[in-house]
């Protein structure tokens, strides 16, 4: 998972988003879970295919 200072560091040097030090564990979480549910389907799922079938999946596995 990321630390908070290197998404920091990450949105100043790429993004620049305006994001509040509040905010920063919360994005840090939630990229955390974005990275598990693609790694979740990855084996499932061939990425050239129908861009609708990544959420499909991604609806069929939501707890």
């Amino acid at each position: 998972m990321l630390t908070d200072d290197t998404l920091r560091d990450m949105n100043r040097n790429t993004a620049r988003l305006p994001l509040t030090d509040a905010r920063v564990p919360h994005v840090a979480l939630e990229l955390a879970q974005l990275s598990a549910a693609a790694e979740a389907v990855r084996a499932r799922l061939d990425f050239d295919a129908e861009p609708a079938a990544f959420a499909a999946l991604l609806e069929q596995l939501a707890p």
